[in-house]
């Protein structure tokens, strides 16, 4: 995954962000010249869940949020030889920072929404659940029945769509028990929506469930006729 996002940095077509290849430049030459450099993205890294950097750093793209910015500050000056009581090297973030972030968030979600790009969609939710933010689950599930629903889309199937990804995320985070009943909620907020059904199927699969699996990918096409993935995956189970 973080070669994966090294990539991606590198295509990006963000041309002032530095890559990972620059990053590494710059930290090299800094102790080849006994540079003072206050390695942020790095240490902030070390702490981080995974050991990327993600939101419970940053408020959007690149920010950081405001309450850091104090621990940065006095990090830089002891860089310089002025001790500053409590600095530390920065600690795992417990400040709340889910209405900051999920403000951001929401304006990615109702783009990736509109296309129904699932990954685009899973993703995100994906690092925002890694957050561990005080009471997350409540607090995701109210804001998805509170949300207008994206362009084109009616309420149920906007709902469905949220929460069949934010059932993905838990299956990506390994809560396995916790994704499959999020996805009964999904399953139950609209009849129209496929894309529950598919990720039911792969559960079932996981699990040993064929028969079950392979109702679930029927489901889908029944309700979305011709979905490549879910044809695909019936094919493969005979």
């Amino acid at each position: 995954a973080r070669a994966a996002l090294a990539r991606a940095l590198r295509l990006d077509t963000m041309h002032f962000r530095a890559t990972a290849e620059q990053a590494e430049m710059i930290r090299r030459v800094a102790q080849e010249e006994n540079v003072l450099l206050r390695d942020t993205a790095g240490l902030r890294a070390a702490v981080a869940p995974d050991g990327i950097l993600g939101w419970e750093t940053v408020s959007d793209n690149c920010h950081l949020h405001l309450d850091l910015f104090a621990d940065e500050a006095a990090s830089d000056l002891n860089l310089l030889g002025i001790h500053v009581p409590g600095a530390n090297p920065p600690p795992a973030v417990e400040a709340d920072h889910f209405d900051l972030v999920l403000k951001y968030l929401s304006n990615w979600l109702d783009g990736a929404l509109r296309s129904e790009s699932e990954w685009l969609i899973v993703a995100p939710l994906w690092r925002f659940l890694r957050m561990n933010q005080p009471m997350i689950e409540p607090r995701f599930e109210a804001w998805i029945d509170e949300r207008p629903p994206a362009a084109s889309q009616s309420a149920g199937r906007s709902r469905s769509l949220l929460l069949a990804a934010w059932g993905q995320a838990h299956w990506l985070a390994g809560d396995k028990a916790r994704a499959e009943a999020i996805n009964e909620k999904a399953r139950s907020a609209s009849s129209e929506t496929a894309l529950p059904w598919v990720w039911k199927g792969l559960y079932d699969v996981g699990a040993g469930r064929i028969d079950g699996a392979k109702a679930a990918f029927s489901k889908a096409l029944q309700i979305e006729p011709g979905r490549p993935d879910a044809q695909a995956y019936l094919h493969l189970l005979g």
